[in-house]
């Protein structure tokens, strides 16, 4: 099975995102991911809620919908970022914890751990291979699989279909 995420993580609506942008230091980042990342509801155009991809989430997805390979889009949203990071486990009352919990209250409280990576800080939309991307692209690439252990078959660096990397066919076993 084929599971499609972002470079970073959306909500609309209230409930928990422990991976939620906070505090006026990524009131900046989160502008940037929002506008160019065009993250507004379709139908009411308010704002998305904006955060870190969530790894701990994923992962979780991945697992029990038996996902076997992933697309991963919005990859070129982070082309200016000078530190992209990815949320690698939550800080609760009870300490950290690093798989999703299945109380919500647990998930209300918690905030990100995160990890930074170098940014690559050069637009990424005109590569046609994943080895054209910058070494730093391919870094955050290969840790989000190896964290999540789910392959990226395919990665979008734009919004036209020819702006889409395949770097496996997700198709084929």
């Amino acid at each position: 099975m084929l599971g499609v995420f972002k470079a970073y993580s959306t909500r609309v609506g209230n409930g928990p995102f422990p991976s939620e942008f906070r505090g006026s230091d990524t009131d900046e980042l989160e502008e940037l991911v929002r506008e160019t990342g065009r993250e507004y509801g379709v139908t009411t155009g308010r704002p998305r809620r904006c955060g870190y991809l969530d790894l701990v989430a994923l992962r979780y997805a991945c697992a029990v919908n038996s996902v076997d390979s992933l697309a991963l889009t919005h990859l070129d949203v982070y082309d200016t970022v000078e530190t992209p990071k990815l949320c690698i486990a939550y800080e609760t009352e009870a300490g950290v914890i690093e798989d999703f919990p299945s109380d919500i209250n647990i998930l209300e409280e918690a905030r990100p751990v995160t990890k930074s990576f170098s940014g690559w800080n050069r637009p990424i939309g005109e590569c046609q291979s994943y080895d054209e991307l910058p070494q730093e692209a391919r870094t955050y690439i290969e840790f989000i699989e190896k964290f999540i252990e789910t392959p990226i078959s395919m990665i979008s660096i734009g919004y036209e279909r020819e702006r889409t990397i395949v770097r496996r066919n997700p198709w084929t076993a």
